[in-house]
Protein backbone atom coordinates (compact mmCIF):
# COMPACT_ATOMS: atom_id res chain seq x y z
CA UNK A 1 0.00 0.00 0.00
CA UNK A 2 2.59 2.59 0.44
CA UNK A 3 4.11 1.64 -2.63
CA UNK A 4 1.16 2.65 -4.35
CA UNK A 5 0.40 5.67 -2.27
CA UNK A 6 4.19 7.09 -3.22
CA UNK A 7 4.78 7.75 0.81
CA UNK A 8 6.50 5.63 3.28
CA UNK A 9 5.48 2.98 5.11
CA UNK A 10 5.14 5.48 8.33
CA UNK A 11 3.17 7.48 6.65
CA UNK A 12 0.63 4.82 6.05
CA UNK A 13 0.82 2.23 8.51
CA UNK A 14 -2.21 3.28 10.58
CA UNK A 15 -4.20 4.46 8.04
CA UNK A 16 -6.63 1.68 7.67
CA UNK A 17 -8.38 0.16 10.91
CA UNK A 18 -8.62 -3.60 11.61
CA UNK A 19 -12.04 -3.43 10.99
CA UNK A 20 -11.73 -1.88 7.43
CA UNK A 21 -9.07 -4.73 6.71
CA UNK A 22 -11.34 -7.12 7.45
CA UNK A 23 -13.84 -5.97 5.47
CA UNK A 24 -11.21 -5.35 2.29
CA UNK A 25 -10.13 -9.06 2.21
CA UNK A 26 -13.23 -10.35 2.62
CA UNK A 27 -14.58 -8.59 -0.77
CA UNK A 28 -14.35 -10.63 -3.59
CA UNK A 29 -12.76 -7.70 -6.38
CA UNK A 30 -14.27 -8.08 -9.19
CA UNK A 31 -12.59 -4.74 -10.44
CA UNK A 32 -9.92 -6.12 -9.72
CA UNK A 33 -6.40 -3.20 -8.91
CA UNK A 34 -8.72 -0.50 -10.21
CA UNK A 35 -11.63 -1.12 -8.69
CA UNK A 36 -9.57 -1.44 -5.36
CA UNK A 37 -7.86 2.15 -5.81
CA UNK A 38 -11.09 3.88 -6.63
CA UNK A 39 -12.38 2.64 -3.08
CA UNK A 40 -9.16 3.46 -1.57
CA UNK A 41 -9.66 7.08 -3.04
CA UNK A 42 -13.14 7.62 -2.11
CA UNK A 43 -12.72 6.13 1.63
CA UNK A 44 -9.65 8.35 2.02
CA UNK A 45 -11.44 11.60 1.05
CA UNK A 46 -14.89 10.45 3.08
CA UNK A 47 -11.67 9.66 5.99
CA UNK A 48 -10.30 13.12 5.50
CA UNK A 49 -6.88 12.24 6.94
CA UNK A 50 -8.35 10.75 9.86
CA UNK A 51 -7.42 6.52 9.73
CA UNK A 52 -10.11 4.62 7.16
CA UNK A 53 -13.04 3.20 9.24
CA UNK A 54 -15.72 1.01 7.12
CA UNK A 55 -17.95 3.38 7.31
CA UNK A 56 -15.79 5.51 4.77
CA UNK A 57 -15.89 2.49 2.39
CA UNK A 58 -18.60 2.53 -0.07
CA UNK A 59 -21.80 0.79 0.84
CA UNK A 60 -21.17 -2.83 -0.93
CA UNK A 61 -18.12 -2.65 1.10
CA UNK A 62 -19.47 -2.44 4.70
CA UNK A 63 -20.13 -4.83 7.01
CA UNK A 64 -23.60 -6.41 7.32
CA UNK A 65 -23.32 -4.69 10.96
CA UNK A 66 -22.44 -1.08 9.81
CA UNK A 67 -24.93 1.42 9.74
CA UNK A 68 -28.02 0.73 7.06
CA UNK A 69 -28.09 3.21 3.83
CA UNK A 70 -31.06 5.99 3.94
CA UNK A 71 -33.38 5.33 1.18
CA UNK A 72 -34.69 8.43 -0.26
CA UNK A 73 -38.41 7.95 -1.22
CA UNK A 74 -39.17 7.38 -5.42
CA UNK A 75 -41.28 10.31 -6.39
CA UNK A 76 -42.67 9.90 -10.13
CA UNK A 77 -43.77 12.58 -11.69
CA UNK A 78 -47.42 14.33 -11.37
CA UNK A 79 -46.85 13.53 -7.16
CA UNK A 80 -46.15 15.59 -4.30
CA UNK A 81 -43.14 14.69 -2.33
CA UNK A 82 -43.01 14.22 1.36
CA UNK A 83 -41.34 16.88 3.31
CA UNK A 84 -38.36 15.71 4.70
CA UNK A 85 -38.24 15.46 8.41
CA UNK A 86 -36.15 18.04 10.16
CA UNK A 87 -33.65 16.64 12.50
CA UNK A 88 -31.90 19.07 14.64
CA UNK A 89 -28.85 20.21 12.31
CA UNK A 90 -29.77 21.29 9.06
CA UNK A 91 -27.39 21.07 5.97
CA UNK A 92 -25.75 23.18 3.74
CA UNK A 93 -26.67 23.16 0.27
CA UNK A 94 -22.85 22.59 -0.49
CA UNK A 95 -23.08 20.01 1.97
CA UNK A 96 -26.29 18.26 0.63
CA UNK A 97 -24.20 18.54 -2.92
CA UNK A 98 -21.72 16.75 -1.98
CA UNK A 99 -23.32 14.14 -0.20
CA UNK A 100 -25.48 13.52 -3.82
CA UNK A 101 -21.67 13.79 -5.49
CA UNK A 102 -20.49 10.51 -3.21
CA UNK A 103 -23.47 8.62 -3.43
CA UNK A 104 -23.74 8.78 -7.39
CA UNK A 105 -19.73 8.00 -7.44
CA UNK A 106 -20.83 4.97 -5.28
CA UNK A 107 -23.60 4.46 -7.41
CA UNK A 108 -20.53 3.92 -10.23
CA UNK A 109 -18.03 1.89 -7.78
CA UNK A 110 -15.68 5.24 -8.00
CA UNK A 111 -15.78 5.57 -11.88
CA UNK A 112 -15.28 9.31 -11.77
CA UNK A 113 -15.98 9.78 -15.98
CA UNK A 114 -19.27 7.95 -15.40
CA UNK A 115 -20.30 9.88 -12.63
CA UNK A 116 -19.38 12.96 -13.89
CA UNK A 117 -21.76 12.44 -17.00
CA UNK A 118 -24.61 11.08 -14.64
CA UNK A 119 -24.59 14.48 -12.51
CA UNK A 120 -24.01 16.65 -16.07
CA UNK A 121 -20.68 18.18 -15.17
CA UNK A 122 -17.63 18.18 -17.05
CA UNK A 123 -14.99 15.52 -15.00
CA UNK A 124 -13.10 18.90 -14.02
CA UNK A 125 -15.44 20.21 -11.94
CA UNK A 126 -16.07 16.64 -10.24
CA UNK A 127 -12.99 16.89 -9.69
CA UNK A 128 -12.32 20.12 -8.28
CA UNK A 129 -15.26 19.59 -5.98
CA UNK A 130 -14.09 16.75 -4.45
CA UNK A 131 -10.77 18.41 -3.81
CA UNK A 132 -12.60 21.34 -2.56
CA UNK A 133 -14.51 19.20 -0.08
CA UNK A 134 -11.32 17.50 0.97
CA UNK A 135 -9.50 20.86 2.00
CA UNK A 136 -12.73 21.75 3.78
CA UNK A 137 -12.92 18.48 5.39
CA UNK A 138 -9.13 18.65 6.35
CA UNK A 139 -9.65 22.54 7.28
CA UNK A 140 -12.34 21.89 9.75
Amino acid sequence: MARAARRPLEQVANLLTPETIDALLEYSWPGNVREMANVMEHAYILAGGEPIAPEHLPFHLRPTDAEPRTTIPLVRPGENAPAPALSGTAKTLKEVEMEHILRVLDKHQGNKPAAAAELGIVLKTLYNKLNQWQEDRAAG
